[in-house]
């Protein structure tokens, strides 16, 4: 993404809120100032790199971005990663975009399973993101989806032999929220929804 002065995220070791007050333009890769929102402090913490604000910071973002975008507010949800930094995703094609029923797929068919998913978000915040006013997928914190959900289906199958049936179904609500990770990585690292649409299904 492209950093700009100004724009703000939350530290992944201490929850604190930066701000970027200086940028430094270089061949091999800009250095960026942060100012400490949290604190009020005007003191600078001096010399990150692009890398450093991809991997040690979540939520990139201006403070007011919804007031930005040319006056209009981005479009939430389904439609946009606002939060992340990142531009819409879905195809810009008409023809595209109706071989991708979000609403009449997944959220029809598997309603009660994406709800549990939900839990499990919000659950992950509060212990990797005390504090945040929003969800906030800190994707440094773990990103070991395939060898988690594993674990995770060993723990579903331990608790339903145990008859632990609550505990169970959250196990299996974790395995979901891994399966959706790992895709949704996979998505982002290698063209997204578009190079899925080239594929075709034999």
């Amino acid at each position: 993404m492209k950093f700009e002065k100004g724009m703000q995220a939350t530290y992944v070791t201490t929850g604190e809120v930066m701000e970027i007050a200086e940028i430094h333009p270089h061949t091999s890769g800009d250095w960026y100032d942060l100012r400490n929102v949290s604190s009020g402090a005007s003191i600078l913490s001096l010399s990150w790199s692009e890398e450093e604000l991809e991997t040690k910071f979540y939520g990139w973002d201006f403070p007011d971005a919804e007031l930005i975008q040319n006056g209009d507010p981005p479009v939430q949800g389904l439609n946009s990663y606002a939060d992340l930094g990142k531009e819409v995703f879905l195809p810009a094609d008409s023809v595209a975009r109706k071989e991708l029923p979000i609403a009449s797929g997944p959220i029809a068919y598997f309603g009660h399973a994406l709800a549990a998913v939900g839990k499990v978000c919000l659950d992950g915040n509060r212990k990797h993101a005390p504090g945040s006013s929003k969800l906030t997928w800190v994707k440094p914190a773990s990103a070991d989806h395939t060898d988690a959900m594993v674990r995770h289906m060993v723990d579903a199958n331990d608790a339903e032999r145990a008859g632990d049936v609550e505990a169970m179904l959250y196990y299996k609500a974790q395995v979901a929220w891994r399966a959706l990770a790992e895709l949704e990585t996979s998505l982002e690292h290698n063209g997204g929804l578009e190079a899925l649409l080239r594929h075709v299904e034999k």
